[in-house]
């Protein structure tokens, strides 16, 4: 037994050096994008979604989790995620590859709300818009730099978000149709959805968190918040946005820097970007809860820090 422990170790200590000179990628054994946390945790803050075959450079490694680089970005991945192994890389005899067709990758957009994505000439937030593709459209993938997709759509080539980017074509989840409830804790702590009844924990959602019933029994709801599908206890299950101050009104996004204010899904740092608006973007205000403003902007809905909201612009 210590004879395979120490072997087990010295595999360990020699595998890591290798990480600085070869390459790796991204490999999720379903349709979902690849969790990026802050820290080897999975309490840790998600700051960044990968698909499949996002090219990444390792840092370094403890065995269960491997600190990644993409882009300026660097946070943790769950190692079982990566492999040295290009996923979309075929395997082909040289002799062969002029006889060969060109792999097309093709993906399906992916919206966690009705809003449409914004398809935009050049990888930047501030580029113009070409188009916006709704849940459910097929792209043809070009190059994925881990933050923005390059894709192909009706013939048009422009840069897609990766996070609004999945494997198979999602779930159309119809908001008139659905019985929507919110996410309601006893305490502080975010509630587990599961992948299962009982079972492995997919994501933790905050207070507030609005989710789509899809089925349900006597202790378990099968639900989606239409990014992310799982099971949770309906005992943390309410029908109205908890701790809401009701109240509607016209105001605007602002910040003293005029930089754009970030919207997210819910009511704190923790939920991902729905989109960002312009400093001086007019909106309603449909809420109020812990300190976030439940907002909508035309077909877009989320939360904004309160600090970021004000009633008045000055001309």
């Amino acid at each position: 037994m210590c004879k395979r422990i120490l072997t087990f170790i010295l595999v360990l200590m020699f595998a890591l050096p290798a990480f600085a000179d070869s390459s790796f990628f991204i490999v999720s054994p379903n349709s979902a994008p690849v969790n990026v946390r802050d820290e080897p945790s999975t309490k840790g803050l998600i700051i960044l979604h990968l698909i499949t075959g996002t090219q990444i450079e390792v840092i370094d490694s403890n065995g269960y989790w491997t600190h990644i680089r993409v882009g300026d970005t660097e946070g943790y991945v769950q190692t079982k995620y990566i492999t040295s192994n290009d996923p979309y890389q075929e395997t082909t005899d040289p002799q062969k590859v002029d006889e060969e067709e060109e792999t097309v990758v093709i993906r399906y957009i992916q919206s966690p709300n009705s809003a449409p994505v914004n398809l935009r000439y050049e990888a930047s937030r501030q580029s113009r818009i070409i188009s916006k593709l709704i849940t459910g459209t097929e792209v043809e993938v070009i190059e994925n730099d881990g933050t923005w997709v390059k894709i192909v759509y009706n013939g048009q080539e422009g840069y897609v978000l990766s996070e609004y980017i999945v494997e198979t074509k999602p779930r159309y989840i119809n908001k008139n149709d659905s019985i929507i409830l919110y996410v309601q804790s006893d305490n502080s702590f975010p509630i587990n959805l599961r992948d299962k009844p009982g079972g492995q924990i997919v994501t933790r959602l905050l207070t507030g968190t609005e989710v789509y019933l899809i089925s349900a029994d006597e202790e378990w709801a099968y639900v989606t918040t239409g990014y992310t599908e799982g099971y949770i206890m309906v005992k943390y299950l309410v029908p109205t946005l908890p701790g809401v101050i009701d109240r509607s009104y016209t105001a605007y996004a602002f910040t003293e820097s005029g930089n754009d204010v970030r919207v997210r899904y819910g009511a704190g740092k923790g939920y991902d970007t729905v989109c960002f608006l312009p400093s001086g973007t007019e909106l309603t205000v449909l809420g109020s809860v812990l300190g976030w403003a439940r907002i909508r902007c035309g077909e877009v809905e989320g939360f904004i820090d309160e600090q970021y909201i004000t009633s008045e612009l000055d001309q």
